[in-house]
């Protein structure tokens, strides 16, 4: 993989392929298996129910 190349990854909440390398326009920051806006509506949803 060259500097103009990105990996791809498909998030499976999703299914939108997202830049997955190199690490600075990655959408896999927060967690590995999937994109850091899933993460966070399932935060969010997890908060929601607790109350």
């Amino acid at each position: 993989m060259n500097e103009k190349e990105s990996e791809l990854k498909v998030c499976p909440l999703c299914d939108a392929p997202l830049p997955f390398k190199p690490i600075n326009i990655s959408y896999y920051n927060k967690s590995n298996k999937i994109c850091d806006d899933c993460f966070e509506i399932e935060k969010n949803e997890s908060k929601e129910k607790k109350v």
